[in-house]
C-alpha cells in the first residue's frame, strides 16, 4: 500500500525513471513500456493510463483482501472450540460473511463485544474491570465496528473487480450547489467506475406479476489513498494479532510469552482511521442505467 500511494504520489517522476531509464549499481534499466504515445502499443483496454488503473484496483484490491481477512478470522474465532477452528474459519466459503460481520460486529454494542475483544485480540478471557482497560477494550472494539463498516460498504467494488463487471479507470467529479451559484466539488481524484445489481424482485403489487426485475447501476468509489494505508496497516496488525494467539491458545507449548497480547493498544485509535488532510472527500455515487426483467 505504501507504494502504491507513493507511485500515485509521483506518478510523473516514475514514468519519467521509466521512459529515460534509472541508474542500478552499473547497469541501466529502461522501462519504456508504462505509458507510451502510440496507439498501436497500448493494451487492449478502456484506461487510457495503465499505471493509475494498476494503482487504483490494486488498492481496491488489497483493501478488501486485508478486511476480508481480519473478518473471516475474527468472526470465525468468535466461537472456536478447537485447535482447527483458525484454518476453517479462513477456508470456509460456504458462510454469509457480511451476515456474521452484522451480527458480531456492525448489529451489536461495544460493550456487548468487550468479551470477545478481549479474548481474541488482548488473550484475555474476561474483560478486566479496570477502566484502563476496559477503555482499551472499547477502543479496539470501535476500530472492529469502523473496518466492518468500511468493508461491508465498499465490497462490492472489489467483486466488480474479481468477477469483471466492466471495471474502468474513472476521472468524475461531482459537484453540487444551489441553482445559479458556483458549484462546489464533493467527488474527485482517483476512482473506479464498475457497474452493480439488486438481486432480483417480484413486480410491485398490480403490475405485471409474471415478471422479476432487477436494478443496473454504474458505480464510482473514489480511492482515498491516505485514509486506505490507515486502514490497511491497522488491518494487518490485528490479523497478526488474532492468529498469533489463536495458535498460541491451542499450542502444546506452556511458554508464557506466548499466550500475553500481541498488540499495543495504544498505537490505535478509531479517530485515526479517517482520511488524510489531501485526500478527496468519502464519497460514493449511484448513477442508474437500466432495469432487466425475466419471466417469474
Amino acid at each position: 500500500m505504501a507504494v502504491l500511494a507513493a507511485l500515485n504520489a509521483n506518478r510523473d517522476q516514475f514514468l519519467e525513471w521509466c521512459d529515460s531509464g534509472i541508474d542500478f549499481h552499473d547497469s541501466r534499466i529502461i522501462i519504456p513500456s508504462v505509458e507510451s504515445d502510440t496507439e498501436a502499443s497500448k493494451p487492449p483496454s478502456a484506461n487510457d493510463d495503465p499505471l493509475q488503473w494498476y494503482i487504483q484496483t490494486e488498492t481496491v484490491s488489497l483493501l478488501h483482501h486485508s478486511l476480508e481477512t481480519l473478518f473471516r478470522l475474527y468472526t470465525g474465532l468468535a466461537d472456536a472450540r478447537h485447535w482447527i477452528d483458525p484454518l476453517v474459519a479462513l477456508a470456509d466459503r460456504s458462510r454469509d460473511l457480511p451476515d456474521q460481520v452484522r451480527k458480531q460486529v456492525i448489529d451489536i454494542t461495544v460493550d456487548d463485544m468487550r468479551s470477545t475483544v478481549s479474548h481474541l485480540l488482548l488473550a484475555q478471557p474476561v474483560a478486566d474491570d479496570a477502566p484502563e482497560f476496559v477503555a482499551v477494550v472499547d477502543n479496539l472494539a470501535a476500530i472492529l465496528k469502523v473496518l466492518a463498516a468500511r468493508w461491508i460498504k465498499n465490497r462490492q467494488s472489489f467483486n466488480a473487480i474479481k468477477h469483471g463487471l466492466l471495471v474502468s479507470q474513472s476521472n468524475a467529479v461531482l459537484s453540487v450547489g444551489p441553482v445559479g451559484e458556483d458549484l462546489v466539488d464533493v467527488g474527485y481524484g482517483p476512482s473506479i467506475a464498475f457497474l452493480t445489481h439488486t438481486n432480483w424482485q417480484k413486480q410491485p403489487v398490480g403490475s405485471n406479476k409474471s415478471e422479476k426485475v432487477r436494478d443496473w447501476s454504474v458505480e464510482t468509489h473514489w480511492i482515498r489513498f491516505g485514509e486506505s494505508s490507515k486502514i490497511l496497516a491497522t488491518a494487518c496488525v490485528l490479523i497478526d494479532s488474532l492468529w498469533s494467539i489463536a495458535v498460541a491458545r491451542w499450542s502444546p507449548s506452556d511458554d508464557a510469552e506466548m499466550r500475553q497480547a500481541f498488540i499495543d493498544p495504544s498505537k490505535f485509535s478509531a479517530s485515526d482511521l479517517g482520511a488524510n488532510d489531501n485526500d478527496p472527500p468519502a464519497l460514493d455515487m449511484t448513477r442508474p442505467v437500466f432495469t432487466e426483467k425475466k419471466p417469474n
